[in-house]
């Protein structure tokens, strides 16, 4: 069965939680443990733009400044952060998908993620147009660490994850296994349509490093956001740079620095599992479904139709706990 968090956050009454879907036999919660995906890259051009803050680099400094070796290193930070540097992206490189499967348990480092493509084309000269690329993320990993002596997640951690008190965020590979965290899915034969996989994956979680290797919860991501975008976490001229629409999209989408830009602006800001709607990100939950019928990296799923068999989501409904006691009534079955 498919599952989703959503948080809804209000400055007046603070966040509410919608939830839909199980995991296992046991409904989803609000605090539940998701992959969250990109949004790992807005917490990584946080840093970056902390250390704009410091002077500690500028955003039009040359890649080649802090990457010497870097083929790309005539690209600037700013145009790595918008994904207009025109860096291949290695999750598109041929056998890409099939590595991962093949050696789950394998470890990769980055010099060999960068190696995917080191030797292709570019995808256009820098600064000319617009192409996603997780590629780009895991250089500004490398950046940060020559700027700061330390890994990316190391830095992640001391200036974002600790001081905002996410206790329940963690960064895959790199920390120990959240073991309750929701199983998730994955295109693994690059047909276009998502196999569920659960348990820990470390070839995957090394290949995504600080594009995408984070895992928390909504009200975690909340937090964060509020911290982002009414806080103090980075400076006012900081947050223009990243909720500023860049050149070169298609219609109805764009890209700031570090996080997506919706067209139009909502009455609330949200927070989920992959996605912070408007504001922070615009990237879709984690779908996910029983146990049972997970499957474990290098485990075929048989299909139907060409897509994998899916359950339809249960009953949106909002989530009372402990930790998080807001308005609590069954919400219409969606499915």
């Amino acid at each position: 069965m498919h599952a989703v968090t959503v948080a809804i956050s209000d400055p007046d009454t603070g966040a509410r939680f919608i939830v839909s879907g199980r995991d296992a036999e046991e409904p989803v919660a609000a605090d539940a443990r998701f992959r969250v995906g990109s949004i790992t890259k807005t917490f990584v051009a946080t840093v970056v733009m902390q250390l704009a803050d410091e002077h500690r680099l500028r955003l039009d400094d040359p890649l080649l400044r802090y990457v010497p070796a870097s083929p790309w290193g005539d690209v600037s930070l700013r145009q790595l952060l918008r994904h207009t540097g025109g860096v291949p992206d290695h999750t598109l490189a041929a056998g890409f998908a099939d590595a991962l499967l093949d050696k789950p348990e394998r470890r990769w480092t980055t010099a060999e993620v960068l190696d995917l493509v080191a030797d292709r084309d570019r995808d256009f000269a820098p600064g000319t147009a617009y192409a996603y690329s997780n590629t780009g993320y895991v250089l500004l990993g490398q950046v940060i660490q020559a700027v700061t002596g330390q890994p990316w997640a190391r830095v992640v951690r001391q200036r974002i994850i600790e001081p905002l008190g996410l206790g329940d965020t963690s960064i895959a590979g790199v920390d120990d296994p959240a073991t309750d965290t929701i199983s998730g899915w994955f295109d693994t034969s690059g047909d276009g349509f998502d196999d569920p996989v659960t348990g820990p994956w470390p070839a995957l979680d090394t290949t995504e490093g600080p594009a995408g290797a984070l895992v928390s919860t909504a009200p975690d991501l909340v937090r964060f956001a509020r911290a982002l975008f009414e806080g103090d976490l980075v400076s006012r001229d900081a947050r223009r740079e990243m909720t500023t629409p860049g050149q070169f999209h298609p219609p109805h989408s764009n890209y700031g620095a570090g996080r997506r830009t919706a067209p139009t602006r909502l009455p609330h800001r949200r927070a989920g599992p992959q996605r912070i709607t408007a504001r922070l990100s615009r990237h879709h939950v984690v779908p996910t479904r029983p146990a049972s019928r997970d499957r474990r990296p290098g485990q075929r799923l048989p299909r139907e139709h060409g897509r994998p068999r899916a359950a339809a989501p249960g009953p949106m409904r909002w989530c009372t706990s402990e930790r998080h006691p807001y308005l609590s009534h069954a919400m219409r079955n969606t499915g």
